[in-house]
């Protein structure tokens, strides 16, 4: 599981604020409010009630999706990340670990 002290860090831009949430969904791990919510900024509400991230994090059974492949970028930069869901389908997360933007393609009929 990834770290819990769920937060927007300080220093964290909205699109890594998302990225993150959009991951420990994808993983299935505990989502954890550690701030007071009188206090949640536009991006917190926006992320934290996303209410499509988190039915694929409560998806029964709870198993966490993995990486399952590198898109065509510098560094295995490019990452591919499923998660099997209840229905039979999958969620798909592409992640870009790089400072810098890069297309990432995958074939979904190859999944």
């Amino acid at each position: 599981d990834p770290p819990v002290d769920f937060a927007h860090c300080p220093g964290q831009t909205d699109i890594e604020y998302r990225t993150e949430f959009s991951m420990w969904c994808l993983m299935a791990a505990p989502l954890i409010v550690a701030t007071d919510i009188r206090n949640l900024t536009d991006i917190m509400k926006e992320v934290l009630f996303n209410k499509e991230m988190i039915a694929i994090n409560q998806d029964y059974p709870g198993k966490g999706g993995n990486r399952i492949g590198f898109s065509d970028c510098p560094n295995k930069a490019c990452q591919i990340w499923s998660k099997d869901l209840s229905d039979g389908g999958k969620a798909i997360g592409l992640y870009n670990a790089d400072n810098v933007t890069h297309t990432i393609e995958i074939n979904l009929s190859a999944l």
